[in-house]
């Protein structure tokens, strides 16, 4: 077998495949170019230190990009990988670092203070770290007292030299308890890594799955095997990960062809296959290895999932991964067998040796591993090393390592292994190596404990479990030793049953007899004598679920899910089942905590009717007279994208309206004085305090002044061309913050009876809907006047400062805090940027230019749009929604969508009469599976389009704020496509002995990306597209309302149409005609 060096193999996965997706996340993908490029400049930082202490590279361990790039870049630079997790105890992790001595330390932005509270709080010495947040393209190295900017990244495709053979250090826990690293050879894992190619054939178009956690070497072959193919890399989010409905889904969705996983995840995924299960042919392999599988598992796996070979693994860490395969062919269908783990793999040998002597054919021995490919052994720990690599015991006279395993094992006549247990006290559970020993300790730092051992027993499922004997200084504890050891334990680590003894049992030269101990067990009852049954509906569900999952009836409602046999593994199951019955997400403390039926269907009553206990609103009040105000969010997120791009870029909303007739232009100016005075919005302007916080202060009527531009134009001449550029700086006019006004007035007069009056504000103190309040206000004070020239137009109630004042303390609602939590879930992990194609590369300064399109629909499809959205039980714009969607996961691709959409914000009807910013956006987040039909679209997205109104209440930016969403001046957070479905009152302007009509937009900015604006309007459906001129050619935007237009015709004419079965590509006919779409005489 022709042996190639992993780098080697990425320099040429990047050659070959330079702009193909290398990893792919829930949060977003690199290339293989990016991902190199970014690797290299990692490496880069660590070779720039000189005299380094020590060659070793700590990586915070979290699956994800910045862990990959952190683990090649640390490769790249000839230095040791060494993965660690910070849910570790303190106490494991001092004791890590001390051993290890790492000179750099890597993390994502995230764990900056953590790592570095970590190092201070125990006394470690590094000389670098280096922080990595990708999402943000940012590399940043960080050493005593400075802040240093990346390197120079390295040449893409340049090799790196290979010097040291030194890769990787993972640490388990040793059998005291003690971190024990195990140091990784760089020749044998490129050994392992090409025989796992060539064995099973993995190529550039396979899509890998990465479940393993990082800190185990099994993770190395999820990351390395498809990058060394050109493969995809695909990482699930923690969420989805830990709960086996979810990860079905992601498998299917993701279309995973291999997967490598412990038994324990195999049962997990397969327990959760229902009938008709035939969504997973896509998957090709997968590969199991940690613990014994069972013909059971191969069975009701194949019940559902017939064209996927299954692989049985065996190795160790000692001896780099895997050491032998069995592809599984037919299996027993009765009984309990435990599945072989085959032969060894090439350029290497397995003995069964017994007394000195090869084992006969199913005779039990000890298992040894002969190979030139192992690991280097136990770092800073010869001692150990030299226990398990040893001499081999068939040969004498001729010196010949090999290695040790502990296992018990024998040969079939086929000459297949077979696993037959440990030798050692260290226990396998769940695929992960548990020392009993670290239990103990954390058990004994109880009260009042005095002796305590953790064995493990086998299940009626043929799992196996670990249970706690433990003596007392009292008779019996009354400790909930599962709440308490979750703070010092992993979840997998804590036993699932604690027996209370008097004494231990021992053997005859005075040993804890755990053989006794076991059998003890049998006869050691965990239940309550209160036998108690279901009393609501909830504890009924549970009760059946407990049953099923532990094989068991006779408990009490009050019996701990831990005590009667549940494990952290069961916990997740359960988990699963309660989100699919109540779609609610618990988390593995939650069962610790609440570990009875009595209490979780309590906990599970309080979740779901948390609404019933929630505080009343309070009424927004006037607050006193102050020098100034806090802004409110909305404006915070407009003040704060203005001193981004340094006011270059006006964020105005303009409304133009054309008049014919005898005009009064000086009553009309009072009139636009007495809604002025009226308005405290339009008298605002924004300046910064001493702390430099912005904040918006109210310039008093008798002091404030603003410019009634008048323009004169000939009408004879019919220069239109006069009219547009002097509407043209309406929208394009930049507007002092500090000094005001912060709206603009202009009257153009053809001195014929006819005027143009256009009125823009910054979109800092206004929306649209004040756009047709304004309106309004304005034709009352002008007819006012006309009978009354004394008219006053009084004073509001509430003014736009109270709204902000309110809106601080409205964060401490219970109702806020619920919305927020909603927000949490549906937005966390979603994508940040669309994948949409543009025409040209997005600006790093983007200007924000942009044009607009109006677009007429036949009335006839206005109709059947209008009857389809009634026939479905949905609005109008819940359809179009849909359908944007649809229309934007066919042209990109993409499945997990994120559509912004405008809402009023004035849900309190104090709010309607006052000119303010109380616009707010809502992100809308769908997820398009190409099996679905348009009819499970729209209801899907019926349901997060309530969900997401029902919650709008929380301003955009503290959602984006709470999830922590680096801004980007290049594009806007979380989605850049937006749809707007016209409901807000447009006012009705209306001057006496005139006629008054609105003045189309000439529209020649574009605040995103993409945007359609519809209305209905006397049963007719209108359409507008907003688009960005930097990033669109007309002739996309054309082609796509061919596209939409498609689009709704096919909804209308065949709704349960499957979107794979959708063509929206124009025929030639309609690719003639296409410019006859375009309208734009049409006002909107």
């Amino acid at each position: 077998m022709e042996i190639k060096t992993i780098t080697s193999l990425l320099v040429q996965s990047t050659r070959l495949y330079p702009n193909k997706i290398a990893i792919q996340t829930e949060e977003g993908r690199l290339t293989y170019n990016e991902l190199y490029k970014l690797s290299s400049e990692i490496s880069n930082i660590i070779l720039s230190l000189k005299d380094r202490k020590s060659p070793i590279v700590g990586v915070v361990a979290e699956p994800g990009v910045e862990l990959v790039t952190a683990l090649l870049g640390t490769w790249f630079s000839n230095s040791i990988y060494m993965p660690f997790d910070l849910h570790h105890s303190n106490v494991f992790l001092k004791k890590l670092l001390s051993d290890s001595n790492p000179s750099v330390i890597i993390c994502n932005t995230k764990h900056i203070e953590k790592v570095q509270k970590l190092v201070k709080v125990n006394g470690i010495e590094i000389d670098l770290l280096i922080a990595v947040d990708l999402l943000e393209s940012k590399i940043i190295s960080y050493q005593p007292g400075n802040c240093n900017p990346v390197l120079k990244e390295i040449e893409t495709g340049k090799p790196f030299p290979e010097a040291c053979d030194e890769a990787y250090l993972f640490y388990t826990s040793g059998t005291t308890g003690e971190p024990k690293g195990v140091l990784g050879s760089r020749s044998s894992l490129n050994h392992f890594i090409n025989w796992e190619i060539k064995e099973f054939g993995i190529h550039e178009d396979f899509r890998v799955s990465q479940l393993t956690s990082p800190t185990f070497d099994a993770s190395l072959r999820d990351i390395l095997v498809p990058l060394c193919t050109g493969a995809t890399l695909v990482i699930p989010s923690n969420k989805v990960r830990h709960n086996p409905a979810l990860l079905i889904e992601w498998i299917i969705k993701n279309e995973i062809t291999l997967i490598h996983c412990v038994p324990t995840m195999f049962r997990l995924i397969y327990s959760e296959f229902t009938d008709g299960m035939d969504e997973l042919t896509q998957l090709k392999f997968v590969l199991l290895a940690g613990e014994p599988l069972y013909n059971k598992d191969v069975l009701a796996w194949r019940k559902y999932v017939k064209d996927c070979t299954l692989v049985n693994l065996y190795g160790t860490t000692e001896t780099t991964l895997i050491k032998s395969f069995y592809r599984i062919g037919i299996v027993p269908t009765g009984g309990v067998t435990a599945i072989s783990v085959g032969k060894p793999i090439e350029g290497c040998k397995i003995a069964v040796i017994k007394d000195n002597r090869i084992c006969k054919i199913g005779e039990e021995g000890d298992i040894y591993i002969k190979t030139a490919h192992k690991s280097l052994g136990y770092y800073n720990n010869p001692e150990a090393s030299y226990s398990v690599f040893v001499q081999n015991p068939l040969l004498s006279d001729t010196e010949d390592i090999i290695y040790y395993t502990g296992d018990k094992g024998k040969f079939d006549a086929d000459f297949n292994l077979h696993i037959e247990g440990r030798k050692d006290e260290r226990l396998k559970i769940n695929g992960v190596l548990i020392e009993p020993k670290a239990i103990e300790k954390a058990i004994l730092s109880l009260d009042n404990i005095k002796e305590t051992v953790v064995i493990a027993r086998e299940n009626n499922n043929f799992e196996k479990e670990l249970v706690a004997y433990y003596t007392s200084t009292q008779e019996e504890m009354t400790h909930d030793f599962h709440l308490l050891l979750i703070d010092l334990l992993n979840p997998n680590q804590i036993p699932v049953d604690f027996v209370h003894l008097e004494k231990f049992p021992l053997t005859q030269n005075g040993k804890i007899d755990r053989k006794q101990l076991a059998h003890l067990l049998v006869k050691t009852g965990s239940l309550s004598k209160n036998m108690s049954i279901p009393e609501t509906e909830n504890e009924t569900f549970l009760k059946q679920v407990w049953s099923e999952l532990l094989s068991k009836d006779k408990f009490g409602m009050e019996d701990s899910f831990f005590s009667i046999g549940g494990s952290s593994l069961k916990a997740i199951q359960l988990i699963s089942r309660i989100y699919k019955e109540y779609q609610i997400l618990l988390n593995i403390r939650d069962i610790f905590q609440y570990n009875s039926i009595r209490k979780l269907g309590e906990q599970i009553t309080v979740q779901r009717n948390n609404s019933s206990h929630e505080e009343q609103d309070e009424s927004i009040k006037p607050v006193k007279e102050k020098e100034d105000y806090p802004l409110s969010f909305g404006q915070q997120r407009v003040w704060l994208q203005h001193q981004m791009e340094e006011g270059r870029i006006p964020y105005n909303i303009v409304r133009t309206f054309v008049i014919e007739g005898e005009l009064n232009v000086e009553l009309l100016k009072t009139a636009l004085l007495s809604v002025v005075k009226k308005q405290e919005g339009l008298r605002t302007v924004f300046i910064r305090n001493e702390e430099g916080i912005p904040r918006q202060k109210i310039i008093p009527f008798d002091q404030f002044t603003f410019n009634f531009q008048q323009y004169t134009i000939d009408a004879e001449d019919n220069n239109q061309n006069d009219i547009e550029p002097l509407l043209q700086s309406q929208e394009l006019k930049l507007f002092d913050f500090e000094n005001g006004p912060l709206f603009s007035i202009l009257l153009i007069d053809d001195k014929m009876g006819k005027y143009v009056l256009s009125f823009s504000m910054h979109h800092i103190i206004g929306d649209y809907w004040s756009l047709g309040l304004f309106a309004n206000e304005l034709t009352r004070a002008y007819s006012s006047l006309l009978q009354n020239p004394n008219f006053d137009a009084g004073t509001l109630s509430l003014q736009y400062k109270d709204f902000s004042e309110w809106q601080y303390d409205d964060m401490d609602s219970i109702r806020f805090k619920k919305s927020m939590k909603y927000w949490e879930n549906q937005l966390k992990d979603s994508p940040l940027q669309s994948t949409f194609q543009h025409d040209w590369q997005r600006p790093k300064v983007p200007l924000k230019t942009g044009n607009s399109i109006y677009v007429d629909i036949d009335p006839e499809l206005s109709e059947d749009l209008i009857l389809l959205a009634k026939n479905k039980g949905t609005t109008l714009y819940t359809l179009l929604l849909s359908l944007y969607f649809i229309l934007l996961n066919k042209d990109s691709g993409q499945s997990d969508l994120v559509i912004g959409s405008p809402v009023a914000g004035r849900s309190r009807k104090e709010l309607e009469p006052i000119i303010g910013f109380f616009l707010n956006t809502v992100a809308v987040r769908a997820k398009i599976q190409p099996e679905s039909t348009i009819t499970a679209i729209i209801e899907m997205v019926k349901t997060l389009a309530v969900e997401a109104l029902a919650n709008q209440e929380v301003p955009f930016d503290t959602i984006v704020n709470h999830l922590m969403i680096k801004r980007n001046i290049q594009y806007a957070p979380l989605f850049q496509c937006m749809l707007v479905f016209q409901n807000a009152p447009t006012g009705q302007f209306e001057l006496k002995n005139t006629t008054i009509k609105d003045y189309p937009s000439s529209g020649k900015t574009s605040k995103n990306d993409l945007t359609f604006s519809f209305a209905e309007v006397d049963n007719k459906l209108q359409w507008a597209i907003e688009y960005s001129t930097e990033l669109y050619d007309l002739s996309t935007i054309e082609l796509l309302i061919m596209k939409f237009k498609k689009l709704m015709s096919y909804a209308c004419e065949n709704p349960d149409v499957s979107l794979e079965k959708l063509d929206l590509r124009p025929t030639i006919e309609e690719n003639t005609d296409i410019t006859e779409l375009l309208n734009s005489e049409l006002k909107f």
